[in-house]
C-alpha cells in the first residue's frame, strides 16, 4: 500500500530544529560545554535526517547501506551526552584522549557490527557473523509509504544498549546534582536538559521493549523537536550557552589554586586531603606525599574544634588561619579547609608601632615638659629678646606636648572595640560642642537639630570626638561663630560644621582627603585624620567643601525618631534644624 512518507517531514522538522541548536553552540563554541552541546544536537540531527530519508526507501542493499549510516550518529550520542555532563558541570579532568577513546570502545563495535551486517556477502563468512551478533534477524513491514525495518537483538546489540543507558543515567545523575543543589540560575537550565534528554530516551526504551505503536517504527527521532524546544528554552530563557556551572566550578578551583595565601584542605580525621600550589611552597611540600599526612606533620598545627581563627609560628614566619567547615549534602562536617594568611610583616610593622608609641607617649611627654620648665626659668631670669626667645622655646614645646596628647588620644580611641549604642542625637551634639567651648571661651556654636527626637545607634566616645575636632578645627582657623547642623534621611545621618568665614584651609584637609602626606604636603596636627578615620569606624565619611566647610555622613545609624524635639533654642545652645526642614520622612 503505497502513500505519501510523511513521517519523513515530520523528522525533517525535528531535524531542522536539533541543527539550528548546533549552529547555535557551535557559534559560542569558545564558551565552556558550549563544543560538547553542538556535538550532541549536531548526532541528533544526522540521526533525524538520515531516519527520515531511509523512511521511503524499500527493504534492500539501498536501506541496508542507508540503516547502518544511521549509527554513526546513533552510536556517539551517548558518549557525547556524557561528555556533555561532564564539561558542563566543570569536570574538564576527565575530557582526556584516553578517556573518550574508553568510552568510545563500545560504540566503535557496534557501528562495525551494523556495517557488517548491512554488506551484502555470503552468511558463512567471519564478517555476516561479526554482524549477527548485532542483528541476528531482519525484517521489514511497509505501512503507508513508510517501511519500517525490525532486527533481532543480539548480544553485541544488549551490550551497547546497557552500555548506553548506563552513560546516560550517569549524565542525567551528574546535571540532576544541579537541580537539587545549586541556585536558580542553574536549577531551571540543568532541569531542561533532564526533561528535553528524558524524551528520547523514553523513545528508544518503547523500541528496545518492542512497544512501538508501528512494528519496527524507532520512536525516538520523533521526540527530537519537543527535545529541541526544552534545549531552546535552556539557551534563550536561562542562558544556558553564557552561564554554565563550569565557569563558577572552575572559577573557584582557579581562585584557590592563584590564592596567594596557604590552603590546606582535612579531613574529619585531621587527614590531609588537598593542598594549593602556595602551601605546597610556604611549607616546602611535595604535594602526593603530604595527601594523607597529619596536619601536625604538614603544618604544624593541631586543631581546636571551636577555634575558627588563630596565629601559628612556623618555620620563622607568623600566619593567621582562618579555619572553616566542610559539609556533605546532608550538612554533616566532612573536613575543615585552613587559609594560612602571612602576617610576619604585619606583626613587624605592629610591633614597630608599639614601641614608637610607647617612646611618644613616654619619653617624648618627659622630656618636652624638662625643656618647657626649663625654658619658663630662662624666661623669667633673661629680659627682652632673651626672654621672649626662651617663651617662643616654651611655646614650641607646649605645642608638642598638645601634639602628644592627641596622639595618644587618637590611639585611644581607634583602638576601642565595638561598643555602639542608643543616643539622642542632640545629647551628643551638645556634649561634643561643649568640649571646644570650654578650650575656646570665645567662639560660639550654634546646634541645629531636626525638628523631631532622633536617637542614633554610635559609639558616643568616637562620635562626640569626631564632632568635636571638627568644631576645633574650624575654631582654630575660622570665624568665632559655627554652626552644627544635623539631618536625617532614611536611616542616615549628615551632620554639617560650618563658620562664617574662611573655614579650615585647604592646605589642611587636601592630605586627608587624598589618604597620604609628604614631606611638602601634610596637615599640622592629628584633629582631621581622627575626624577620617573615626567616622570610617562608625561607618560613614567625611568630605570638604571648596569653603572649608565639613559634612559627615553616617549610614544607617538612625534608631528612632520621635515625635517633636525642643525648638527655639539659642546661641551656643541646640535648636531646631532651619525651622524644623529636616529630611525624615
Amino acid at each position: 500500500m503505497g502513500g505519501f512518507p510523511f513521517l519523513s517531514g515530520v523528522l525533517v522538522v525535528a531535524g531542522l530544529a536539533t541543527g539550528s541548536l548546533a549552529y547555535l553552540g557551535y557559534r559560542q563554541r569558545d564558551r565552556p560545554g558550549a563544543r560538547t552541546f553542538a556535538l550532541l544536537a549536531a548526532t541528533m540531527t544526522g540521526y533525524a535526517f538520515l531516519y527520515a530519508l531511509s523512511l521511503p526507501v524499500q527493504a534492500g542493499p539501498l536501506r541496508s547501506a542507508l540503516g547502518a549510516a544511521q549509527w554513526f550518529a546513533i552510536a556517539p550520542l551517548p558518549v557525547v551526552w556524557l561528555l556533555f555532563a561532564l564539561e558542563y558541570s566543570g569536570r574538564p579532568e576527565y575530557l582526556t584522549r584516553r578517556v573518550v577513546v574508553s568510552l568510545s570502545v563500545v560504540p566503535a563495535l557496534a557501528v562495525a557490527a551494523v556495517v557488517a551486517n548491512a554488506m551484502p556477502v555470503p552468511d558463512a563468512l567471519l564478517v555476516s557473523r561479526f554482524g549477527d551478533l548485532f542483528y541476528p534477524t531482519t525484517t521489514a513491514e511497509a505501512w503507508m509509504g513508510h517501511t519500517f525495518i525490525t532486527h533481532g537483538q543480539g548480544p553485541l546489540y544488549v551490550l551497547f544498549i546497557v552500555v548506553a543507558y548506563v552513560f546516560f543515567i550517569t549524565g542525567v545523575a551528574i546535571l540532576f546534582e544541579f537541580v537539587v543543589r545549586f541556585d536558580r540560575l542553574y536549577k531551571h537550565q540543568a532541569a531542561s536538559l533532564v526533561v528535553g534528554a528524558l524524551f528520547p530516551w523514553v523513545g528508544n526504551v518503547v523500541a528496545v521493549l518492542g512497544a512501538e505503536p508501528i512494528p519496527g517504527l524507532d520512536v525516538l527521532p520523533f521526540t527530537l523537536p519537543i527535545t529541541a524546544l526544552l534545549f531552546a528554552n535552556a539557551i534563550f530563557r536561562y542562558d544556558l550557552l553564557d552561564f554554565v556551572p563550569a565557569t563558577r566550578r572552575r572559577g573557584a578551583s582557579a581562585l584557590v589554586a592563584d590564592m596567594r595565601d596557604a590552603v590546606v584542605v582535612v579531613d574529619d580525621a585531621e587527614r590531609v586531603v588537598d593542598v594549593n600550589p602556595a602551601a605546597s611552597e610556604r611549607f616546602d611540600l611535595d604535594r602526593e606525599r603530604a595527601l594523607g599526612a597529619s596536619l601536625t606533620s604538614v603544618a604544624g598545627v593541631t586543631l581546636d574544634p571551636d577555634e575558627e581563627l588563630f596565629e601559628v609560628v612556623n618555620d620563622g614566619s607568623v600566619y593567621e588561619v582562618t579555619v572553616s567547615p566542610v559539609h556533605d549534602r546532608y550538612g554533616s562536617v566532612i573536613g575543615r579547609t585552613l587559609v594560612f594568611r602571612d602576617i610576619t610583616e604585619h606583626r613587624d610593622a605592629q610591633q614597630r608601632l608599639e614601641v614608637l608609641n610607647r617612646v611618644l607617649r613616654h619619653n617624648l611627654r618627659t622630656e618636652v615638659n624638662v625643656i618647657s620648665g626649663y625654658a619658663t626659668m630662662v624666661e623669667r631670669q633673661l629680659k627682652d629678646d632673651g626672654a621672649s626667645m626662651a617663651a617662643e622655646i616654651s611655646t614650641a614645646a607646649g605645642t608638642l606636648d598638645e601634639l602628644g596628647q592627641k596622639a595618644r588620644e587618637v590611639e585611644r580611641i581607634m583602638s576601642r572595640d565595638d561598643d555602639a549604642d542608643t543616643y539622642a542625637l542632640a545629647d551628643l551634639l551638645d556634649d561634643a560642642v561643649s568640649r571646644v567651648t570650654d578650650e575656646h571661651p570665645n567662639v560660639v556654636v550654634d546646634v541645629y537639630t531636626p525638628s523631631r527626637a532622633v536617637h542614633v545607634d554610635v559609639d558616643a566616645v568616637v562620635f562626640e570626638a569626631v564632632v568635636a575636632d571638627l568644631v576645633d578645627a574650624l575654631a582654630h582657623y575660622g570665624d568665632d561663630v559655627i554652626s552644627v547642623r544635623a539631618f536625617t534621611f532614611d536611616g542616615d545621618l549628615t551632620v554639617r560644621a560650618s563658620d562664617d568665614g574662611s573655614g579650615i584651609p585647604a592646605s589642611e584637609y587636601e592630605v586627608v582627603r587624598r589618604g597620604e602626606e609628604t614631606p611638602l604636603e601634610h596637615a599640622s596636627g592629628l584633629s582631621l585624620w581622627l575626624v577620617k578615620w573615626g567616622v570610617r569606624s562608625l561607618g560613614g565619611a567625611v568630605e570638604f567643601d571648596d569653603d572649608g566647610d565639613a559634612v559627615l555622613d553616617i549610614a544607617e545609624c538612625v534608631a528612632d525618631v520621635g515625635p517633636s524635639a525642643v525648638s527655639g533654642g539659642r546661641p551656643g545652645g541646640v535648636a531646631a534644624a532651619d525651622g524644623g526642614d529636616d529630611r525624615e520622612t
